[in-house]
């Protein structure tokens, strides 16, 4: 879907078309840094940060599944910059902080998902984990 009155690239709609093949294909990595290179200059931003953000999410997945939390943390963290306000990624950060033994940063997201979305059911179980809320209080 083209904006009226808005003329996109063509480089930048093929650019963002060789994003959705690689993200469909599973090559995440790549496909961000198609999404990354002409975010704004697409025929709809919103959804190259839809597809960013899930980029984001699968490269911080894969990253854990190796135990590389420091590459996790970084991939993370890019994901919350495009979307500060998606309760998901929050929960996944409250996670991944837990799991790098940063009690205050994983507290600071888990409030922050709850504040965003108080009927998150993943949430408001992991706030009341007695391990999890035992580190806190460590």
């Amino acid at each position: 879907m083209h904006h009226a009155g808005k003329k996109t690239p063509v480089h930048c709609e093929e650019v963002f078309e060789d994003g959705v093949t690689a993200f469909e294909d599973g090559h995440f990595e790549q496909a961000a840094e198609y999404f990354e290179s002409c975010q704004e200059e697409t025929h709809d931003p919103e959804e190259t940060h839809w597809y960013l953000t899930q980029c984001y999410l699968s490269l911080t997945q894969a990253s854990l599944d190796r135990n590389e939390e420091p590459a996790a943390a970084a991939w993370l963290e890019k994901a919350l910059i495009l979307n500060p306000d998606f309760p998901y990624l929050h929960v996944v950060a409250a996670h991944l902080y837990r799991r790098l033994k940063r009690p205050a940063i994983a507290n600071r997201h888990l409030t922050r998902a709850i504040e965003l979305d108080p009927d998150n059911a993943e949430a408001q179980a992991l706030s009341v984990d007695k391990d999890f809320v035992a580190e806190l209080l460590s």
